[in-house]
């Protein structure tokens, strides 16, 4: 009886850690979200764009519910969070830092949109970040 409780307490304790992990990492994916957004926008693809953004949008909320309800561990935080990301983690709302951030990462991206060879740079960033994986 006592092994049994003992490798229940252990799996739970090993679950939470996992779930910490897990959700530390959605802030990743909001992050390649965004950042395959804007090469799918830059190319031209509207609607690859919108897909990317909502999957972005749907993970940073999660990541930021989780985050303000402290279920990641600071050192989840520390070793899966971009770091350009965790100087930002501060708003009024989820909505206005994910807005933030997204506006970011656009503006660092706005070289795509000129020309024909930001539309070239665009796909080639989008294939090379393997952009059509993220959300499935």
């Amino acid at each position: 009886m006592f092994k049994m409780m003992f490798l229940s307490f252990i799996s739970i304790v090993l679950l939470n850690a996992n779930e910490s992990k897990q959700l530390a990492l959605k802030a990743r994916i909001m992050w390649s979200s965004f950042e395959c957004s804007n090469y799918a926008s830059g190319k031209g693809d509207k609607e690859e764009a919108n897909r990317l953004f909502s999957v972005g949008y749907k993970e940073g909320k999660t990541f930021l519910d989780a985050l303000q309800s402290k279920k990641i561990k600071k050192e989840d935080i520390s070793t899966n969070v971009p770091i350009g990301l965790s100087f930002k983690l501060w708003g009024p709302s989820s909505d206005f830092v994910i807005g933030r951030l997204y506006e970011d990462l656009y503006t660092q991206s706005l070289y795509l949109f000129k020309d024909e060879t930001g539309k070239s740079i665009s796909a080639k960033k989008y294939n090379e970040s393997n952009c059509k994986l993220i959300g499935y």
